[in-house]
């Protein structure tokens, strides 16, 4: 895609303007969609669903993101559908969210799985699956590819205490140690 427009929304993205990016993706939606190539409708529509998600519009986030699935060029349905779980919990769809995660985890493609399993906690929480969500956060924890394994643990931690297991509990807050040698995340973890 030979797009300014797009370009400008990335831009604006990146430097957190949200407003000014939609505008921008709009506007290479309507007047640049003869330079689109193969994915490349998929790709706007994701990008202004992550525009929407960040502004919490989750409504008009999950439409954007339909969008791009129908684009079936577009090849990163996986990051997609992370972000659809992602607005559906902020619509209270639990139920659509855990659909949306566990077809991220069923496409062995995606790099990110951790991802999934944290938004499989988070809508197991909001369902009361207090058991389900300890699993989807110890899965997220023991995920190598998790850059940050540390919020994971903190949730599991809290699924534990709700469970009334306060020695599991203290495990895995006390596992927290080993990922982060200081840092606000370990001071929660004295809480």
């Amino acid at each position: 895609m030979n797009s300014l427009h797009f370009e400008n929304a990335r831009v604006a993205y990146d430097k957190g303007e949200y407003v000014e990016a939609l505008k921008e993706y709009y506007t290479c939606l309507k007047t640049d969609y003869a330079t689109f190539g193969l994915g490349d409708t998929g790709l706007i529509y994701y990008r202004l669903g992550n525009c929407l998600l960040k502004m919490r519009n989750f409504q008009e986030a999950s439409v954007a993101y339909a969008k791009a699935l129908e684009d079936i060029a577009f090849t990163d349905k996986a990051a997609v559908r992370v972000n659809l779980g992602k607005a559906q919990i902020g619509l209270g769809d639990y139920e659509g969210a855990i659909i949306s995660f566990n077809a991220v985890l069923a496409d062995p493609r995606y790099q990110k799985p951790y991802q999934a399993h944290m938004g499989l906690g988070a809508a197991f929480i909001r369902l009361g699956m207090t058991v389900d969500a300890g699993t989807a956060f110890r899965n997220a924890a023991l995920d190598e590819r998790n850059p940050n394994p540390i919020k994971a643990l903190m949730q599991l931690g809290a699924c534990f205490d709700t469970l009334g297991r306060p020695q599991d509990a203290i495990e895995a807050y006390k596992a927290i140690f080993e990922f982060e040698p200081a840092g606000v995340a370990r001071s929660k973890a004295y809480e």
